[in-house]
């Protein structure tokens, strides 16, 4: 019997419809991204242009400004959070130029004044470039923003990062900051007889849990459903304006408060779905639980598919691979941290194919992206099978995963599609000690 853990909050207790009760999870104003382990990326596009109700800047952006050197202009965002009709402006400043010089300001309380806010932390990270030892930095770092949460500010972190801007794969990315949340609340929900430990958190980093009919929140309340005290962002992260299953019982979130301080769980239905009536085999019945995502987790077997790579042949998952150990990696030219992994790919695949290892990438670049994809494949020696759609974050196989984050990569047996390692098992020095498991345990059998 699973063993459920239920932290210490003020969620109470609900066991079906009529008994639905107004659930208050504690408020966190960082560690969502320890705590999930994933964050999904927003763009800020940057100006050199001063935005209109900035204030007042630093002294160090006004003499820019004045000089307005060519190449060094500071670059200016407007961060906008909140509700949609009514969001709260966070300005924020860049300097930076090609000789590795970055400085960032965010207007934290949101008065259009640049000079009265804490500095933010703003360090680098190597990451890895196009060809063998290039290498490029990262710039990384976060705030604590008074956000609009409802009808008061909170203080939540926001995470920051910026390429470099000499990567000759992202040229699109030099006017473009990236932003996360590491807010969001924290407790647990009573799902039938049993309380589950969940998260809600803010994907999209918009300060809106609820949105509207044309902006979706993307909110999502993760449950930890195995009862492992983690997260898993495929099989346990459920979007709050869809049903989800748990078990039998299909819920729904209702009256889910644009700050996310609180919401009811009501059970839609008692049961799972119903084969369609025969003849009809495209009906669904009303009451239908949603489909299940593939768990993604060691011992379950991992969805077959079939795909074109960028040679335009078709690829079948398993069919194609009986007797070898795969490794499916989906990943995009555009991730930094899937950029990261691929040395670490490339010298596994030299190391193992020839006991075996076979390697299908799944990209998820966009459809204007194609060269890009090509170019990076061929610079970096990753001579394996590339499926490529176009379909970014939409890529069928993606979609068919359940995917919400890269890089994922899953060790999968090609005779039995049982998944051998996942995920963070497979990342940087771990990867080679994993296939090298798996392939001794293949060649005994």
């Amino acid at each position: 019997m699973l063993h459920h853990l239920a932290l210490v909050a003020s969620a109470l207790t609900l066991a079906g419809p009529l008994a639905a009760q107004p659930i208050e999870l504690s408020y966190m104003p960082s560690g969502a991204q320890n705590k999930l382990g994933y964050y999904k990326a927003q763009t800020l596009t940057l100006s050199t242009d001063r935005p209109a109700g900035l204030k007042k800047a630093p002294e160090a952006v006004e003499e820019a400004l004045r000089k307005a050197e060519q190449g060094k202009a500071p670059k200016f965002g407007v961060l906008k959070l909140g509700p949609t009709e009514t969001p709260t402006s966070f300005f924020i400043a860049l300097l930076e130029d090609e000789s590795g010089k970055s400085e960032l300001f965010v207007d934290e309380n949101a008065d259009g004044d640049l000079t009265n806010d804490a500095a933010p932390t703003w360090n680098t990270v190597r990451y890895s470039g196009p060809g063998e030892g290039v290498t490029l930095d990262r710039r990384v770092g976060h705030s604590e923003l008074q956000l609009p949460l409802g009808d008061s500010a909170r203080l939540g972190r926001v995470c920051f990062y910026k390429l470099d801007l000499k990567d000759p794969n992202r040229k699109d990315a030099r006017n473009q900051l990236f932003y996360y949340r590491d807010y969001g609340y924290e407790g647990s929900v009573k799902l039938g007889q049993y309380p589950y430990k969940v998260f809600l958190s803010d994907e999209r980093t918009t300060g809106d849990f609820i949105g509207t009919p044309k902006r979706p929140s993307g909110a999502k309340l993760y449950i930890d459903i195995n009862g492992n005290n983690r997260f898993d962002r495929v099989s346990e992260a459920f979007d709050v304006g869809a049903p989800f299953a748990v078990g039998d019982v299909t819920y729904s979130i209702q009256n889910l408060t644009a700050s996310g301080r609180s919401f009811e769980v009501v059970a839609a239905n008692a049961g799972i779905a119903k084969p369609a009536p025969t003849g009809s085999p495209t009906d669904k019945p009303a009451d239908a639980a949603p489909a299940a995502k593939p768990a993604l987790t060691v011992g379950t077997i991992a969805p077959a598919f079939v795909g074109k790579d960028l040679e335009g042949k078709e690829l079948r998952f398993p069919d194609d691979y009986k007797g070898k150990v795969v490794l499916i990696d989906f990943w995009a030219t555009w991730c930094p941290p899937c950029r990261d992994e691929i040395p670490n790919i490339v010298t596994a695949y030299e190391k193992f194919h020839a006991r075996g290892l076979e390697i299908v990438s799944i990209s998820l670049d966009r459809r204007e992206g194609e060269q890009t994809l090509r170019d990076y494949v061929a610079n970096n020696k990753m001579t394996w099978r590339q499926v490529y759609d176009g379909g970014h974050w939409q890529a069928a196989i993606a979609k068919q995963y359940g995917v919400n984050s890269i890089p994922l990569p899953l060790l999968v047996d090609g005779d039995t599609g049982k998944i051998i390692a996942a995920k963070s098992l497979l990342r940087g020095a771990r990867l080679q000690g994993e296939i090298e498991k798996a392939i001794k345990s293949h060649e005994k059998k």
